[in-house]
């Protein structure tokens, strides 16, 4: 990346958005199976955050049936349920996978504990700590082999490893802080490594989607995190003079409610998600092509390894 003041110029961003489009029936089956492979790992869902899921997937169902469309509160309660749902499938899936189940034991026991994130109290220490276990899910079902140590994940690809400190801002000025948080964590630990951002929260607060068309909704949360990477280039920026710090892999997800061609009827719950993986390097510097074919690579555990 290149900047000065008044234009800024992006070099080598790679970046994919997609949808997880899902009918409430589907969203309801992927929770049933949830339930089960949390069994088969030999938890017990029990009192779990599972059961609040499934509550607020209910309520959501039959406010959706009866009025047609959701407001935006109950889309940030979409939101939460149906992007921790997805995160939580794929987490799942990875550690049914993992060679050492142990890697992933506390990590699961922390995950099913707690209660559905509401939107008034995002205080919840498993909220903050899903995000990190996702990173981690996607890139292990993308070939990566995994460790959870610091900064928070170790990726390892054949003789190079890289570390990832994975933050998920409450406030637009949080922002700031996560990511001066996470390049201490880089800096301290040893490795190199890549921030990792979810967006979501800063960015969705105030917005939910309604769309007669899953690819409308990729295309606006594609517009929106393109604005903000624009907006916050010279925040970003700075981060170029860390020499351990080579690259910020931004997230956001959105919640969608597909409806027909008349606008009459809702008819799925989606999660428009976008992921952009911004290299701090030169294209010259061998860490700049870590960082694209990680993006590239991440594909692969996001759509491919879906039930």
């Amino acid at each position: 990346m290149s900047a000065k003041r008044g234009k800024v110029t992006w070099v080598g961003v790679s970046d994919f958005r997609g949808t997880n489009p899902k009918s409430f029936a589907e969203h309801e089956s992927s929770l049933s199976d949830i339930s089960q492979l949390i069994e088969t790992l030999g938890f017990s869902v029990g009192n779990s955050r599972i059961r609040s899921y499934q509550n607020v997937l209910s309520a959501l169902r039959t406010k959706a049936e009866r009025d047609h469309k959701l407001t935006l509160s109950d889309g940030m309660q979409l939101l939460h349920t149906s992007v921790e749902l997805h995160q939580l499938g794929t987490i799942l899936r990875a550690a049914r996978g993992a060679p050492d189940l142990s890697i992933w034991q506390s990590h699961l026991e922390r995950l099913i504990s707690g209660t559905h994130p509401d939107v008034p109290a995002k205080l919840s220490p498993t909220w903050d700590f899903q995000f990190e276990t996702f990173v981690a899910s996607v890139a292990q079902l993308s070939g990566y082999e995994i460790d959870f140590q610091e900064p928070d994940i170790l990726i390892k690809d054949g003789d190079r490893s890289f570390g990832i400190a994975a933050k998920r801002p409450r406030t637009a000025p949080g922002l700031r802080r996560n990511l001066q948080k996470a390049a201490k964590q880089i800096l301290k630990s040893t490795f190199e490594g890549m921030i990792a951002v979810d967006c979501s929260v800063i960015l969705a607060t105030d917005r939910a989607i309604t769309t007669t068309s899953d690819e409308h909704a990729a295309e606006f949360v594609e517009e929106i995190l393109a604005d903000f990477l624009r907006d916050s280039a010279f925040e970003i920026h700075r981060y170029r003079s860390e020499p351990k710090v080579f690259a910020m892999l931004f997230v956001l997800h959105m919640p969608v409610t597909i409806v027909d061609t008349e606008w009459t009827k809702a008819k799925q719950l989606t999660t428009a998600f976008r992921w952009t993986v911004v290299p701090l390097v030169n294209p010259d510097d061998p860490r700049y092509h870590t960082s694209i074919r990680f993006a590239e690579r991440c594909s692969q555990g996001l759509f491919t390894n879906r039930s």
